[in-house]
């Protein structure tokens, strides 16, 4: 494969990313109670909902301007960091027993810290 074709594939990764995190901000704001046990207090959810947005749409913004600065070994770290936030989300997710928020955040956390791994390695001449 590639380094171009993988590198297109990176950036694809990245919006497709994007766009879950853009779900779960948006989500989280126009139905905070979704995330949250039924016995928990709606002022929980909606401080939890504003708390989510705001990470959701600064991991947003930062990976699509690093993505078209093209700066791969920024690139790389901000992959592997959004991969350990998904890393996170997936453990939470299995404490809840909530299926969609284990497997979406695995699947995330596995390609984020595959693809910041290979522009890692590439970014450093290996």
């Amino acid at each position: 494969m590639s380094e171009k074709l993988i590198y297109r594939l990176i950036i694809a990764l990245v919006i497709f990313g994007s766009f879950g995190l853009l779900f779960f901000a948006l989500m989280g704001i126009m139905n905070p109670i979704g995330f949250l046990p039924p016995h928990e207090q709606p002022q929980a959810a909606n401080i939890y909902a504003q708390y989510m947005a705001a990470r959701n749409i600064g991991i947003i913004l930062l990976l699509l301007v690093i993505a078209v600065l093209r700066s791969k070994k920024a690139l790389a770290f901000f992959l592997l960091l959004n991969g350990f936030i998904q890393a996170i989300d997936t453990v939470i997710g299995v404490i809840h027993k909530e299926s969609m928020q284990t497997f979406a955040p695995l699947i995330l956390t596995i390609l984020f810290i595959l693809a910041g791994r290979y522009l890692l390695k590439k970014s450093s001449g290996k």
